[in-house]
Order: C-alpha cells, then sequence, then structure tokens
C-alpha cells in the first residue's frame, strides 16, 4: 500500500481500475431508460448496479481526498485549507461552469426545461436536496454531496487527531445508519430521501476517509492487510456495498 505521499506524486492504477468499473456501471444502469431496455428484473438490476457504481466513486473519493491531505501534512507539517479548496475549484468548476452555461443556452428549447429551483440548487450545490428536480439538472445530486463531503471533512481533519478522526468516521456512519432505519420505520413514504440526502449518503464517504487513515496507522495497517489477503475479502467488500447501495 503506497504512502500518502507516494499518492500524492503518482496515480495508483488499482483506483483507476475501480473509477473505470464504477463508469461502466452508471453507464449501464442509465440504459434502463432507453426505449426497448429488457424487462422489470433487468430494470431492478440496473438501479441496483448503478448505486453500487456511485457509492464506489464515494468510498474512491474519500479515500483519495484524505490521502492526498495526510500527504500534505507528512511533507510540510499542516494541511492548507485555502490551497485545497483552490485545487477543487480549479478542478471541477471548469466543466462545471461549462455544463451549465450550455443547458442555460437549451433551456426552453428542444425537451430541456429547467425550473428556477433547479437553477438556485445547480448553483448551490443542494442539488439533491429537491425532490423531483429538472431531468437536466437531477443528476447533479452526487456531485452536491461530494461537494459538501469537500467543505466539511478537510476542516475536520486540520481540527482532529488521526485517532478522533477515525472515531468520528466510526460514529458518522452508525449515526447514518440508524437514520436510516429510522426514516424507513417512520417515514416510508419519504423514503426516496435515504438516495440522495448528504445525511443518509456520508457513510461510504466515510470509509473511503476511513481506508485512508487506518493504513497510515500501524497497527490498523497490518490488521487491513490480512484481510487483504483472505479469501472472503473480495466478496465481503461486494456484499457490503449491495447492502449500503
Amino acid at each position: 500500500m503506497p504512502s500518502p505521499l507516494e499518492t500524492s506524486r503518482a496515480r495508483i492504477p488499482a483506483l483507476d481500475g475501480l473509477r473505470g468499473l464504477a463508469i461502466l456501471g452508471v453507464i449501464f444502469s442509465k440504459c434502463e431508460l432507453t426505449p426497448g431496455f429488457p424487462g422489470e428484473s433487468s430494470r431492478h438490476l440496473a438501479h441496483l448496479v448503478g448505486s453500487i457504481s456511485v457509492d464506489l466513486f464515494f468510498v474512491v473519493s474519500g479515500y483519495l481526498i484524505t490521502q492526498l491531505l495526510l500527504a500534505e501534512r507528512e511533507r510540510t507539517g499542516v494541511v492548507s485549507l485555502p490551497a485545497f479548496y483552490w485545487r477543487r475549484s480549479v478542478r471541477i468548476l471548469p466543466a462545471y461552469l461549462t455544463l451549465l452555461l450550455t443547458l442555460w443556452m437549451l433551456d426552453g428549447r428542444s425537451e430541456v426545461d429547467i425550473r428556477r429551483i433547479d437553477w438556485f440548487s445547480a448553483w448551490t450545490y443542494t442539488v439533491n436536496f429537491i425532490p423531483e428536480s429538472s431531468w437536466d439538472v437531477g443528476h447533479l445530486w452526487s456531485l452536491s454531496i461530494e461537494e459538501h463531503f469537500y467543505l466539511l471533512w478537510p476542516l475536520a481533519l486540520v481540527a482532529l487527531s488521526p485517532t478522533a478522526a477515525r472515531r468520528v468516521i466510526a460514529a458518522l456512519v452508525a449515526c447514518t445508519l440508524l437514520g436510516r432505519a429510522l426514516v424507513l420505520a417512520f417515514r416510508p413514504g419519504d423514503a426516496w430521501i435515504l438516495e440522495v440526502w448528504t445525511c443518509f449518503r456520508w457513510d461510504t464517504i466515510a470509509v473511503g476517509c476511513w481506508l485512508a487513515l487506518a493504513l497510515n496507522h500501524e497497527p490498523w495497517h497490518a490488521r487491513l492487510v490480512r484481510f487483504a489477503d483472505a479469501r472472503f475479502a473480495l466478496p465481503a467488500a461486494g456484499t457490503t456495498l449491495g447492502i449500503a447501495a
């Protein structure tokens, strides 16, 4: 397993492969929207594959961002929040603004029809909180969750020690799972929020963050290496993602 500094200086082929699988899974899930997509059972499979793929993206994102922040701390002794937010902005905003500009040019033409609330949510990264968003911006729900993560997690990592951060992550995952159970038990009509609200989708991102922190802590690093070498590791990881989805 590469150190934080090695992660910051080079790509990790295994993670690129996971991203590739997640991309293929999302593309497959969107096929259910095409005319002639076969059968109801295939639609359920497509939805499941899409959900697992998004969760996989979240895990990889949490892991990579945490590793990069740890690498900066190891290299300089501190984490520069302004530098982090600037790097994220340069990476995301050009493509994002191009998308919004294109939608603005198409709005009201062809089949593109975007409401004011949709524009507001797109500009404020709150698409995931808007019920029945316009189709043209609705798929930005996952980016909204990522942006909330980018905003809050570096602050927590700067304020907390690695041990405290691992404990906070464990508590966050537990609270997320409890929140899902309470919604299903008492507000089943609002189950749609479990798919898109940030507070119910933190767990997979948090798992990625925890893995990065654990792999840079020697006792946990040894445990995870032993787990990865076990025959049941891959089925266990797949089952966990399936349950989370």
